[in-house]
């Protein structure tokens, strides 16, 4: 068999499943835990220990599981840990909804009346085999809920997991498909209809100031807009001109810059213009953005939050 994996026939590196894997019990790479020759077990910078159980079924019909739990000892209480009455005895369970069963160290078997030998073999990381003792049909109590539940007793484990099964019967979990925004009997576009309509406008007019020594720029030649765009365009251009975002001109003017229609996914077309020549002599105000820790520590004794998004937001700022 492989020296890296551990499974048949012998193969090459290059084609071994644990040639890109990390070894859970040495933390080194190039093998399986299974196949690991190192005396020395890694515990992780934090001391943490890491349980990961899979079960695979024999002569049966049940699918492959997994559980699997990472508990911190250096914690004080875990939201994650509930006491469910087991035959009338408390224990501390370990909530894991990734877990298809139910798991139980063997040192807490007390009564072994109904032990049954499990048909499911029982594995942890690295495919390593775990002595599973037996499977007991127990009564499970948890607040107002009493159920019945398959236990399997596993020598070595030291924390009981509550597996899925157990937590859907249980009612601890409620899955949840969809989040929907809770619904208000106000309809605030008919209550405040005049602010949901066209385009709305900012008080007061904006003035582009340029430099001393600004030097107007004026094309001579215009951007073609493509034959199959030219309708659209002239009733954007119209519509845009009788909501007065725009005004024809018709007297000589030292400035003018390009057009550029750009295709909408919506087949409509957005009429966009090119000022990159004149931004070269508009006078910058400095308006320095804050950061965005110091705006969140402003904000930190809200309660009600929004955001808003200008229909067309240029074009409600008169110039």
């Amino acid at each position: 068999c492989c020296s890296r994996c551990g499974r048949s026939p012998s193969h090459q590196k290059s084609v071994c499943p644990a040639a890109e894997a990390r070894c859970s019990k040495c933390n080194c790479m190039g093998h399986f835990a299974v196949q690991c020759r190192s005396r020395f077990v890694y515990r992780g910078a934090d001391k943490r220990r890491v349980q990961d159980i899979s079960a695979q079924s024999e002569g049966s019909d049940t699918d492959d599981g997994f559980i699997g739990t990472v508990q911190d000892h250096t914690e004080q209480g875990d939201e994650w840990e509930i006491k469910v009455l087991v035959n009338g005895n408390p224990y501390n369970f370990k909530i894991d909804s990734g877990a298809d069963v139910t798991v139980m160290p063997a040192s807490s078997l007390t009564v072994f009346d109904n032990l049954r030998e499990s048909t499911k073999s029982l594995t942890a990381a690295g495919e390593r085999h775990l002595n599973v003792k037996g499977v007991q049909t127990v009564e499970m109590c948890y607040k107002n809920s009493i159920i019945s539940q398959d236990v399997y007793y596993i020598e070595g484990l030291k924390t009981p997991l509550l597996g899925r099964p157990a937590i859907n019967k249980l009612h601890l979990f409620k899955r949840i498909n969809t989040v929907d925004a809770q619904s208000s009997s106000t309809n605030w576009k008919r209550e405040y209809k005049d602010l949901f309509r066209g385009l709305g406008k900012m008080d007061g007019e904006y003035t582009i100031e340029l430099e001393p020594n600004a030097v107007p720029f004026a094309i001579t030649v215009p951007r073609k807009v493509s034959i199959p765009l030219h309708e659209a365009t002239r009733k954007e251009l119209k519509r845009m001109v009788e909501k007065g975002i725009i005004e024809p001109v018709d007297n000589a003017t030292p400035w003018c810059a390009p057009m550029v229609v750009v295709p909408k996914k919506n087949n409509s077309i957005r009429i966009c213009i090119d000022f990159s020549r004149l931004n070269q002599s508009v006078k910058r105000q400095i308006h320095p953005l804050p950061k965005v820790d110091y705006e969140l520590g402003q904000i930190s004794s809200g309660k009600f939050f929004t955001k808003l998004d200008a229909n067309s937001g240029f074009w409600q700022v008169p110039l």
